[in-house]
């Protein structure tokens, strides 16, 4: 991809001799991966020479980034940035953009993997996932939607007790979606 050559050369800079330019190149094959558009690579590529160059400043290296240090990035610097201007300063964009690298960079083993949900709504959730994988074929975006519905929905019936699936009644369903729609207005 040419998006690197196309960043202004101070963020190309801030990118390429910070602290997460040894990432630079797994970053981009993560968002060809993922089939993003040139332009939103673009955006995110801005976002993480900004962050490089908030790392440099406070002498950070990339094992030390976490949630914790984006929303200071996010909620300290980025409303008081005095950076070149250059520098992205879109809170969703650098959002986004870091929510990748964290992805990123627990994939590399370069931080610690969240503790994942435990319990009997999370394990069968898992197994739920897992159908929709291997069985269904569906995508990572789709299974994640659906799991966001079903886990309310197990939380909603079974929250403190144990599951069972054959106890779901379809006034159980239909409650639950009349509630969705109340809290969600579309």
């Amino acid at each position: 991809m040419d998006s690197i050559r196309s960043l202004h050369p101070l963020a190309r800079a801030w990118l390429l001799d910070g602290p997460l330019s040894p990432y630079v190149d797994a970053f981009e094959a993560l968002m060809e991966r993922g089939r993003y558009a040139e332009g939103t690579v673009s955006t995110d590529l801005r976002a993480l020479a900004h962050f490089a160059h908030w790392m440099t400043r406070c002498r950070l290296s990339a094992d030390q980034i976490d949630e914790s240090l984006v929303e200071l990035f996010l909620d300290s610097h980025v409303p008081r940035c005095d950076c070149h201007a250059t520098a992205l300063r879109s809170h969703s964009d650098l959002r986004a953009s870091l929510a990748h690298l964290l992805a990123l960079l627990r994939e590399q083993h370069v931080i610690v993997e969240l503790p994942g949900p435990s319990g009997p709504i999370a394990e069968e959730l898992h197994r739920y996932n897992v159908h929709m994988r291997d069985a269904r074929g569906l995508g990572v975006g789709t299974r994640k939607g659906r799991l966001a519905i079903v886990g309310r929905l197990l939380q909603c019936k079974f929250a403190g007790t144990a599951i069972a699936i054959g106890e779901l009644q379809p006034e159980d369903v239909r409650g639950f979606i009349a509630t969705e729609l109340l809290i969600r207005p579309q």
